[in-house]
C-alpha cells in the first residue's frame, strides 16, 4: 500500500506545478556615434519561463496537543 502521503504530494503537484511562457518586454538602449546627440531607446520583447512549483512539509500528529499554532486540523 503505498505511502499516503506521498499520495498526496503527488496530487498536488499534479494539480498546481505548471509552466508556462510568458512574453514580457525590456527596453535597451542604442548608443549614438554623433557628438551631443542623445541615445535611443527602444523596447524589445522577451519570452521568460515560469515555474510555479509545490514544496510540501507534511508530519503526522497523533494528539491534538501536538498541533501547532499554524498547522491545518
Amino acid at each position: 500500500m503505498p505511502d499516503p502521503g506521498k499520495v498526496k504530494e503527488k496530487q498536488l503537484k499534479n494539480t498546481y506545478e505548471i509552466s508556462y511562457d510568458k512574453l514580457c518586454y525590456t527596453t535597451a538602449n542604442i548608443k549614438n556615434g554623433l557628438d551631443y546627440l542623445p541615445a535611443k531607446k527602444y523596447v524589445r520583447p522577451v519570452v521568460k519561463r515560469v515555474q510555479v512549483r509545490v514544496k510540501l512539509h507534511q508530519r503526522i500528529i497523533y494528539n491534538i496537543n501536538q498541533k501547532l499554532g499554524n498547522d491545518i486540523w
